[in-house]
C-alpha cells in the first residue's frame, strides 16, 4: 500500500504559506516593471528584477549576490562616495540622484536612482529604482550641442536674421541685424518688423510683409528698411515659417542681406544706359539726316550727269553703302523702341506688312531682281502684330537678296495656319549659300553676352528675333534641303493667330483672369511662372486675360481685390506671392473640370 503524505495543518505552517505566496506575487509584479529594481542589504544585492539585470547585461540570477560597489563606476565611487552611501546607508526623506553604473562588459551607463528604506526578511535594507537615461542624456547633449552650434552660426552670420512672432513682433535678432539697422537688440525686440519699413501700403516692403505674415515663403525679394539715422537701406530678403505645420501659425524666420551698394551701382548703370540711349537717339537722328541728304545728292547726280562707267560704279556702290548705313540706323532705332516701349499687339493683316517689306527690300538692293512666289493675300491671314512686323519680314527678304549669288533672286514665301488654328506659320525659302548648323541659333543674336553674339551680319536678324518675341511668337532657321546646309535656308516665323474674343460656356471672357498692377512686386514673377506652366502644358496664352488695375479703363480697382496679383483660374482664386506648385495644381484642376454654363442668377 502507498501511504498518503500527512499535511501539517498548524497555524504557523499556514502563515508561512501565505507569506511565501505573497512574496512570489510581489516578485512577479517587480519582474514586470520596465525600470530596474534592486534590494540592497549589507551592501549586497539580495534581489534584482530582470530589467535591472538586462540594464547591466547580466543574467538575472547572476546579479543577486554582487556587492553594490562592484556595479558603481570606479571613478564615481572614488570621487563621489556619497552616492555609494545613498545605496546602502539609512537616510530619511531620500532624494533621487544621478549615477553611473558599470555593465558586465565594462561599458558605463547613466542612470537616475530613487532609493528608500525597506525591510527585507525583518532586516533593514534599501530598495532602489533605477532608470537608464543614457540615450536620453545623449540626445539632450546632442540637442544642446546643436543649439550651441546654431547659436554660434546665428550670431556670426553676415546675414541679418530676425525671429518674428506670427504677428510680426521681433523676438530675437543677431549682431548683423543690429549692424544693418543701427539699433541694439534690446531696442528692437518687442517692436513689429513693420516699424522698420516705409508706411506706404503700395511699397514693396509692405507688400512683402503682408505675404510673410500670411505664412508664405518668400525668396529673393528686394525692399527698403529704415536705419536708426532715418535713411533707408536696400535689402534682399528671404522669409519662411519655422514650423512645417501649415495649420498652426508659428514663428517666422526673416533674413536680410544688405544690397545697398549693389543697388547704388545699378542706379549708376541705369543712368549711364539712359544717357547712352539719349546720345544714341540723337546720333541716329543726325546720321539719318546726313544719310538722307547724301542719298538725295547721289540720286540727283545719277539723274543729271552722265558719268564714266568706273565712276558710275563707285557712285552706285556708295549709294548702296549709304542705304545700308541708313538701314542699320533704322534697325537700331526699332530695337530701342521695342525694348523700351513695345507697341501693344493688335489685329494685323499680314499682307500690307509683307507687301511693304518686298517693296523696301527691292528698292534697297537695285542691282538684283527679286522674284517672289507667295500665297499671302489681302485679308487671308490675320495675326497679333504691331507696326514693326514689316521690318521682320524686310530683314529676312533683304538678307536673301544680299547673300544669294544670283542676279535674279528667287524667294518662296508661304503662310498657313498651325497649332489647330491658334498660330500662323510663315516660311521664307531661299536659294542662297545657307547657314552652318553651328550658327543657326546665334545668327539672331547681336546683343547679350559677347560669347553668344553672332558677328558680321548687322542687326537685321536680331531685330527679327526681338520683333517676333515681342509678339509672343518664335523664329528659327532650317536647311531648305534637310541635311544639306549649302542649298539655301528656310526661315520660319510662328505668330499667334488673331481671333475674336468669345465668351467661354460659363460666360467668362477667359478661363484665367490675372489682375496686376505696375506697383506690385509679385505680379511680374507670378505672371512669368504662370506663362511657363501654360507653355509646359501646351496651352495657348490667350486662355488668360490680363487686367491692369492701374488702367482707368479696366473697370477694376485694386481696392476691390483681396491682394495683388489676384489670379482667378476657373473657380479657384489665388492671391499674392503664389507658388509654382499652387499655380500648376489650379491649372490642372481647371483642365479636369467640365466648362458648363453657370445657372442664371448665380
Amino acid at each position: 500500500m502507498v501511504k498518503k503524505r500527512s499535511h501539517d495543518s498548524s497555524p504557523s505552517s499556514s502563515n508561512q504559506d501565505a507569506v511565501s505566496r505573497s512574496e512570489d506575487l510581489l516578485r512577479g509584479i517587480l519582474q514586470m516593471a520596465n525600470d530596474g529594481i534592486a534590494v540592497i542589504k549589507d551592501e549586497e544585492v539580495v534581489f534584482a528584477n530582470e530589467a535591472f539585470a538586462r540594464m547591466l547585461k547580466y543574467e538575472p540570477e547572476a546579479v543577486e549576490g554582487l556587492f553594490i560597489d562592484e556595479l558603481i563606476d570606479p571613478l564615481e565611487r572614488r570621487y563621489h562616495p556619497e552616492k555609494l552611501q545613498a545605496f546602502i546607508g539609512e537616510k530619511k526623506g531620500r532624494d533621487s540622484f544621478h549615477a553611473r553604473l558599470q555593465r558586465k562588459d565594462g561599458e558605463l551607463i547613466s542612470v537616475d536612482v530613487s532609493t528608500n528604506d525597506f525591510s527585507f526578511h525583518d532586516s533593514p535594507a534599501v530598495v532602489a529604482i533605477i532608470r537608464d537615461v543614457t540615450k536620453s542624456l545623449s540626445l539632450k547633449e546632442a540637442a544642446e550641442e546643436s543649439e550651441t552650434r546654431f547659436r554660434g552660426l546665428y550670431d556670426s552670420s553676415p546675414l541679418a536674421i530676425f525671429t518674428l512672432s506670427p504677428k510680426g513682433v521681433i523676438q530675437d535678432v543677431n549682431e548683423a541685424a543690429e549692424k544693418l539697422l543701427g539699433y541694439e537688440a534690446k531696442n528692437m525686440v518687442g517692436l513689429n518688423i513693420k516699424a522698420f519699413i516705409t508706411e506706404d501700403e503700395k511699397s514693396p516692403g509692405q507688400q512683402a510683409m503682408r505675404e510673410i505674415l500670411r505664412g508664405r515663403t518668400l525668396r529673393d525679394v528686394e525692399i527698403q528698411m529704415q536705419h536708426i539715422e532715418g535713411y533707408f537701406v536696400w535689402v534682399n530678403i528671404a522669409a519662411n515659417p519655422l514650423s512645417a505645420d501649415t495649420a498652426k501659425r508659428s514663428e517666422i524666420g526673416f533674413m536680410a542681406l544688405n544690397v545697398d551698394r549693389r543697388k547704388a551701382a545699378e542706379l549708376r548703370e541705369h543712368n549711364a544706359i539712359d544717357r547712352a540711349e539719349l546720345y544714341l537717339d540723337v546720333m541716329t537722328q543726325d546720321l539719318n539726316s546726313v544719310n538722307q541728304n547724301t542719298t538725295f545728292t547721289l540720286d540727283l547726280v545719277d539723274s543729271l550727269v552722265q558719268l564714266p562707267a568706273n565712276v558710275q560704279s563707285s557712285v552706285n556702290e556708295t549709294a548702296m553703302n549709304v542705304r545700308r548705313a541708313a538701314r542699320m540706323i533704322a534697325n537700331m532705332r526699332a530695337l530701342i523702341a521695342i525694348k523700351n516701349a513695345p507697341p501693344m499687339p493688335e489685329r494685323t493683316d499680314l499682307y500690307p506688312h509683307f507687301k511693304r517689306a518686298v517693296t523696301e527690300a527691292s528698292r534697297d538692293v537695285p542691282s538684283k531682281t527679286l522674284k517672289i512666289t507667295s500665297n499671302i493675300e489681302d485679308d487671308a491671314f490675320e495675326v497679333l502684330g504691331h507696326m514693326y512686323l514689316w521690318s521682320a519680314f524686310f530683314n529676312i527678304i533683304h538678307n536673301a537678296l544680299l547673300y544669294d549669288p544670283h542676279e535674279e533672286v528667287e524667294l518662296e514665301v508661304n503662310a498657313r495656319f498651325d497649332d489647330f488654328g491658334r498660330a500662323i506659320r510663315i516660311e521664307f525659302i531661299d536659294n542662297g549659300p545657307g547657314i552652318p548648323d553651328d550658327m543657326k541659333e546665334t545668327v539672331f543674336k547681336r546683343t547679350g553676352a559677347q560669347s553668344k553674339q553672332a558677328a558680321g551680319r548687322g542687326l537685321g536678324l536680331t531685330l527679327v528675333d526681338q520683333t517676333i518675341s515681342s509678339l509672343d511668337g518664335r523664329v528659327w532657321v532650317e536647311d531648305r534641303v534637310i541635311g544639306n546646309q549649302s542649298q539655301g535656308c528656310r526661315f520660319v516665323i510662328s505668330l499667334p493667330a488673331w481671333s475674336e474674343k468669345m465668351l467661354t460656356p460659363c460666360g467668362k471672357s477667359a478661363c484665367i483672369t490675372f489682375y496686376k498692377s505696375d506697383h506690385c512686386i509679385f505680379c511680374s514673377p507670378v505672371h512669368n511662372t504662370l506663362l511657363g506652366i501654360l507653355d509646359e502644358m501646351g496651352l495657348n496664352h490667350f486662355i488668360m486675360e490680363v487686367i491692369n488695375v492701374d488702367d482707368p479703363e479696366s473697370g477694376v480697382s485694386a481696392d476691390e481685390l483681396p491682394a495683388l496679383p489676384t489670379i482667378r483660374i476657373c473657380k479657384t482664386e489665388l492671391t499674392g506671392s503664389v507658388s509654382e506648385d499652387e499655380l500648376r495644381s489650379s491649372v490642372m484642376n481647371m483642365l479636369m473640370m467640365s466648362c458648363e454654363k453657370e445657372p442664371s442668377g448665380s
